[in-house]
């Protein structure tokens, strides 16, 4: 295998945290062995941030592949100290090149992961794995100086280009995002670019030491640690937001019933617009009461009485398509917003409810005794305020309860008398 100058010179711009084996000369090389040990030192420190960030909050899966991106490239970054101290470098230089390889992998996942949850494996094998290939061949056949360079830069590229992909598909509209697809766009850009400009300007007839030591490697590495920092940076703030967010709608859910609580439903309503009607659709707001719910907890006790919210509310979510919006909103009572539904698809949804509740069994209870509930129905008229649509919907849970719980009624905007569309298979 060859043992060219331009193959070590590689090593100190590929990827992660770039580094450097430069020996300890004058001029560039100690600028660019200030980077290593500053681009170590980063690579430590992020380290540690990403450790914390896990141990606080284990479903965060992309930091632990970003923990894989930094490891890898830190250990990758200071195997290269050892580049100029050994006779035979080819296999050193492979294991660099696959530690950094693996490194961007990581990097690339994580980013998949973060924005696209489900991820194939199978690009991301195929773009390490030729990487791989691509190294060794070219290192041993390729004569071309130029060529040689842009084998070497134009895997990483690949791999970062498959981790770029899945955040543009999956990323929300909002400036952290665009940020950083922008920025891993511009590391995606780098190896080309860096390519083009090593074989512009480097000189392959330079020693290792004498390459790793010029001002030209000093600055690819600080334009490097550059588009890093602020990538780290970004992806920082981006887990500190899903934190922070995920923090907030732990703190809107019930976790009896698994629904929204009062507050988390009214945010919901106040502030992402899910009252606004496509075209001629309406959609329909249910008011649900569990009927003697206090006469549950004083016979039974208050455990029973919370498995039977935990099974009213399994039977909502069971029920609710994408989009609807279900709320634990007091003690026993319950609130369900079905979009995208007329007034017959709503009353269809409350009976099918009040059936499937009436009929299942909640451990701790008499194989003959029956839970019902009783469900107020109404439309939402368009343009109307949220808390005149409920206050209808409640008055119409009044009318089944005052005519004898377990049923369901419909109050519309037009008549403030019950109304049923169509006759109710009541339970005996």
């Amino acid at each position: 295998m060859r043992q060219d100058s331009e193959s070590v010179v590689i090593y100190a711009y590929l990827s992660g945290f770039r580094s450097t084996g430069a020996t300890f000369g004058e001029g560039g090389g100690v600028g660019a062995s200030l980077l290593l040990a500053v681009n170590l030192t980063l690579g430590l420190a992020v380290m540690g941030i990403l450790t914390g960030v896990i141990l606080y909050d284990r479903s965060l899966k992309a930091a632990s592949w970003w923990l894989g991106a930094c490891l890898t490239a830190v250990l990758a970054g200071a195997f290269m100290y050892g580049l100029p101290h050994v006779q035979e470098v080819n296999l050193l230089r492979f294991v660099i090149f696959t530690m950094f390889a693996i490194s961007n992998t990581c990097l690339a996942v994580g980013l998949a992961v973060r924005y696209a949850g489900a991820v194939s494996w199978r690009p991301f094998v195929a773009v390490l794995l030729t990487s791989m290939a691509a190294f060794a061949l070219a290192t041993e056949f390729v004569a071309d100086l130029g060529l040689r360079r842009a084998i070497y830069q134009l895997p990483f590229a690949g791999i970062q280009l498959v981790g770029l992909i899945y955040v543009v598909r999956g990323m929300r509209p909002q400036f952290i995002d665009r940020a950083v697809a922008f920025v891993v766009g511009l590391s995606v850009a780098q190896f080309p670019v860096k390519s083009l400009l090593a074989y512009s300007y480097a000189d392959p007839s330079m020693a290792p030491q004498e390459m790793l030591s010029s001002p030209y490697m000093a600055a690819t590495l600080a334009i490097t640690a550059m588009i890093w920092i602020i990538l780290t940076m970004l992806l920082g703030t981006r887990m500190i937001i899903d934190v922070l967010d995920k923090m907030k709608a732990k703190s809107e859910i019930d976790p009896l019933s698994g629904l929204l609580n009062r507050q988390g439903f009214v945010n919901l309503v106040e502030h992402q617009n899910v009252l606004e009607q496509d075209g001629d659709v309406p959609s329909c707001l249910i008011v649900c009461d569990l009927d003697h719910f206090k006469q549950i907890n004083d016979v039974f006790g208050h455990p029973a009485g919370d498995r039977v919210i935990k099974s009213f509310g399994e039977a909502i979510q069971a029920m609710a398509n994408e989009g609807d919006v279900a709320a634990r909103i007091g003690g026993e009572e319950f609130c369900v917003l079905l979009r995208h539904t007329d007034i017959i698809g709503a009353h269809l949804f409350a009976e099918a409810l009040r059936t499937v509740f009436s009929t299942s069994i909640v451990s701790g209870f008499p194989e003959d005794k029956r839970l019902t509930a009783s469900f107020g129905v109404t439309e939402i008229e368009r343009g109307e305020v949220f808390e005149k649509a409920f206050s209808r919907a409640d008055s119409a849970l009044y009318d089944a309860k005052n005519s004898g719980r377990d049923q369901v009624a419909i109050r519309n905007a037009e008549d403030d008398e019950p109304k049923t569309p169509m006759p109710q298979a009541r339970s005996a």
